[in-house]
């Protein structure tokens, strides 16, 4: 979902509320939990993860909270 909506700068709020009960905010709060990188994650996934999140969460027109 986050990666078919990202070309177009995210969906919008009536969108997430309906698919998944939450506002953009904390939709992106969920997105970034789900994508952060896991220790036991192979090392290039942990790379891809990381990236595709970072990526997203600026197609979305947010901000990464992660370094």
């Amino acid at each position: 979902f986050a990666i078919e909506w990202a070309p177009y700068g995210g969906a919008d709020a009536e969108e997430l509320f309906i698919k998944f009960g939450v506002q953009r905010n904390r939709f992106l709060v969920l997105l970034q939990a789900a994508m952060t990188p896991r220790p036991s994650d192979l090392a290039r996934l942990r790379i891809l993860k990381g990236s595709l999140c970072d990526d997203l969460v600026r197609a979305w027109n947010g901000s990464p909270t992660r370094n």
